[in-house]
This record gives C-alpha cells, sequence and structure tokens, in this order.
C-alpha cells in the first residue's frame, strides 16, 4: 500500500533555499511568428519563388494549430498525455526545414 496523498513528501524551506526559480512567461502568437518565420525564410532561400512565398503561412498555420491544441485538447485523467508545449511546435518547424529543393 501506499502512504495516502500519493507518496508525496513536504520539501521544507531549508532544502529548497539551495535552488533558485525563477519564471519565463510564455511567448507571445507575434514572438513565435516572427522566430519561426525568419527561420524558415532563410531555409527556403533556394527553393522557387512560389514556394517561398509561402513561409509565412505555413509558419502562421502551425502557431494557430499549436495555440489552439494548447487550449482545445487540455489533458484529463484519460488522455494525460495531451501536454503540449514549445517543443511540438519546433518539431513541426524541423519537419518543414527536411524538405528538398529538388
Amino acid at each position: 500500500c501506499a502512504p495516502p496523498g500519493g507518496g508525496r513528501n513536504p520539501v521544507t524551506p531549508r532544502f529548497i533555499r539551495h535552488f533558485s526559480m525563477f519564471s519565463i512567461p510564455s511567448a507571445a502568437d507575434f514572438t513565435l511568428k516572427t522566430i519561426f518565420t525568419s527561420i524558415t525564410k532563410g531555409f527556403l532561400q533556394d527553393f522557387p519563388p512560389a514556394v517561398k512565398e509561402m513561409a509565412g503561412a505555413i509558419v502562421n498555420a502551425a502557431v494557430e494549430i499549436y495555440f489552439r491544441m494548447s487550449t482545445d485538447l487540455l489533458p484529463t485523467p484519460a488522455k494525460a498525455h495531451y501536454i503540449f508545449n514549445l517543443r511540438d511546435l519546433s518539431k513541426l518547424v524541423q519537419g518543414v526545414l527536411q524538405a528538398d529543393v529538388g
């Protein structure tokens, strides 16, 4: 049998004093679009003009999907794996960056 409370032991202030804590706010929509658009445009320099023009639209769609997943697909006890973070958006852009000119 596990102890009540899930086996969580309280962390004492004496122990916590050895660590620093800082908080970084979530990136805004505009910030994410600016970062990933510049990365995507830099990669698409050797592509035809029609593909280069799609960089902004690709990133806008990816960021929109990311924010909608983060707000609409919240984790539940049955679906605890529904945790989305910036790594998911990054992996999507990395997938686009694997495209070949040919």
